[in-house]
């Protein structure tokens, strides 16, 4: 499998171009990943050797990223979409909307959570304005309703 690595700054600022770079072992793979978060990459792209990119989802490529787990408190149902209304429990008390995982749990009753109550979610850090980077639950936060 190739991972990115190698970042070089393209002119706009925004796009990097990524050398591929082929992992020789999963201790390789690791120390790569590593050294990619610790300089503020989200993470690593995995490809199944000698095949070629395809644009969309497919089952020989792999996004490995770092997610970082912290409680929310549910304070409210979005009208329209499946997302949950809730405020970070931390200094900033910030409103975010979290999603579910798929659209049949967010209209079941006994699987979504109930107002008040504590949720787990995963997110990529925070933006800028102290929010979480997209966030999803992951499970009611036992002991914490």
């Amino acid at each position: 499998m190739r991972n990115t690595c190698s970042v070089q700054q393209a002119e706009n600022q925004r796009m990097f171009l990524a050398e591929h770079v082929k992992c020789k072992n999963p201790t390789h793979l690791q120390n790569h990943y590593q050294n990619i978060v610790e300089r503020g990459g989200e993470g690593v792209v995995l490809r199944a050797p000698k095949l070629l990119y395809t644009s969309g989802r497919s089952q020989h490529m792999w996004r490995w990223k770092c997610y970082q787990e912290t409680d929310v408190q549910v304070i409210d149902y979005h009208p329209t979409y499946p997302l949950l209304k809730c405020r970070q429990l931390d200094k900033t008390n910030q409103i975010i909307y979290v999603s579910m995982c798929s659209i049949q749990d967010f209209k079941n009753d006994e699987l979504r959570p109930r107002i008040n109550s504590i949720i787990t979610v995963r997110h990529s850090g925070m933006h800028s304005n102290k929010k979480l980077r997209y966030p999803f639950m992951v499970r009611t936060a036992v002991g914490k309703m």
